[in-house]
């Protein structure tokens, strides 16, 4: 009992002065983010043939956690949870290039009222302006990360700050030349089933990312800036899993190094999505996390204890995408057992529709209010605005519209559709620059053929006449 009250004390004792610690001497952050690369392509995750010295010495100092996971593997929205601690269904960039909403609240918004500079360097892929006001953006000098500025600002900085670095490596084009052979690709267990068009290449613009990460390492070390930096390495999602909820698609590398609170060489086996990584910044300058964030601070992780992630949930939104299946995606996973959904809009569109005409929460006057795949039901039973409402927010999970392609005889059978909740779009209206005249809102999704331009203009020429004739504007 003594034993057990001692270790409790201790450890109050010992927050209490680490909590003050960061308020007297706030940490620099950095964060270094590649940009399509599977967690497997490290020495540290598995594959012995890919160079991964910078990121072996990450790990030597720091911890790597061997259970990370982004919720969507594709750019702009990984990148935008990262930001705002929020997914990417409620950030409102669910898509790749969709813009966050213009109230979203940032990682500007909450560090800057911490006395803290937030800067980007690099890439940015994430929108708007107006959310991301960033203290300082220093741009890619055409593919390589702009590291005179990167270094001059370290070196010079007067305020605490965070600092993301977003590098376009190893992200292709990949070359076509390289000094790398057959024997020094590793044959890993995605081969078969996710085999690269140019592995050798994909190698190569790892290479070239280790060098840039291994120059700012290299950088901050020399000018003694390591000392009370949280350094923070992942990558956005993998390449070979884009687009989809497959493992190796989700799950990232991710490796912080912070010297006196994380234990070199440590690692860790914790559930941690990169909605969390927000959070966890903020809870380590000192300062009180939002409850409107989706994520949880892993601070304890970096301790050597828990963290609160009992599950980390993956979607994929193809629509419209190269090559892409035509249905989306969920996913759910704990430490062990996972998932998955696919869903395809018109077998679950019709189930669900008669399934709540059967129980008389559905009538056919309601779909101008509730359209889109999901199950909209009261508990008790009863039809209701309020069941809409929760409706409306559900499918803002899943939604989705079936299409024709453009011969008209093949998709999934829907093509054009009528009304849907005018609310949720004019915002997204506004964003493209028109402006909603008060008309009905209708969305129609049409899959074309890449390369037969005729068929294109057929269908486009089709469609427009079919909404112009019955009342329609058409937004871009």
């Amino acid at each position: 009992m003594i034993n057990l009250f001692l270790k409790s004390f201790l450890f109050i004792f010992s927050f209490f002065i680490i909590n003050e610690t960061y308020n007297k001497n706030p940490p620099n952050i950095i964060f270094y983010l590649s940009d399509d690369k599977d967690q497997i392509d490290h020495n540290v995750y598995g594959n012995n043939l890919v160079p991964s010295n910078p990121i072996n010495r990450l790990a030597a100092q720091g911890m790597t956690f061997e259970n990370a996971y982004t919720t969507q593997a594709i750019c702009a929205p990984s990148r935008s949870q990262i930001y705002t601690g929020l997914y990417p269904i409620k950030n409102g960039c669910y898509a790749n290039h969709l813009p966050v909403k213009k109230n979203t609240v940032d990682v500007n918004d909450y560090l800057q009222s911490f006395g803290y500079e937030v800067v980007l360097a690099g890439k940015s892929h994430v929108n708007p302006s107006s959310v991301f006001n960033w203290s300082k953006y220093f741009k890619n000098e055409g593919k390589l990360l702009p590291m005179s500025k990167i270094k001059n600002y370290i070196k010079n900085a007067k305020k605490p700050y965070c600092l993301f670095i977003a590098s376009d490596y190893p992200h292709g084009p990949f070359p076509t030349r390289t000094e790398l052979k057959d024997s020094d690709i590793y044959d890993n267990p995605y081969s078969k089933k996710y085999r690269l068009n140019n592995e050798k290449g994909y190698y190569q613009n790892i290479i070239d990312d280790n060098n840039q990460l291994a120059d700012i390492l290299d950088f901050i070390e020399i000018n003694g800036k390591d000392k009370n930096t949280l350094f923070i390495y992942a990558s956005d999602g993998g390449l070979r899993g884009k687009w989809s909820v497959d493992e190796v698609g989700l799950k990232i590398p991710l490796i912080i190094r912070w010297p006196k609170v994380v234990k070199a060489g440590s690692k860790n086996s914790d559930l941690i999505n990169l909605v969390d990584i927000l959070p966890t910044i903020i809870e380590s300058t000192g300062n009180k996390i939002p409850k409107s964030l989706d994520g949880y601070s892993f601070l304890s992780s970096l301790k050597g204890a828990n963290n609160k992630r009992k599950f980390t949930y993956g979607i994929s939104t193809r629509q419209n995408v190269r090559n892409a299946k035509v249905f989306p995606s969920r996913s759910i996973r704990d430490g062990k057992y996972k998932y998955i959904v696919n869903y395809n809009s018109y077998d679950i569109y019709k189930k669900n529709l008669d399934l709540l005409t059967e129980n008389n929460v559905y009538t056919k006057e309601m779909e101008h209010d509730a359209c889109g795949v999901g199950l909209i039901a009261s508990t008790e039973g009863k039809k209701s605005r309020e069941v809409v409402e929760y409706g409306i927010e559900a499918l803002k999970a899943v939604w989705h519209r079936g299409a024709v392609d453009a011969d008209g005889k093949t998709g999934d059978g829907a093509g054009i559709h009528l009304e849907i909740p005018k609310d949720f779009f004019i915002e997204k209206i506004e964003v493209t620059g028109h402006i909603h005249d008060g008309s009905d809102i209708c969305v129609g999704m049409i899959f074309l053929p890449r390369n037969d331009y005729a068929s294109q203009e057929s269908c486009k020429t089709i469609v427009e006449s079919e909404l112009t004739k019955n009342n329609f504007s058409i937004y871009g």
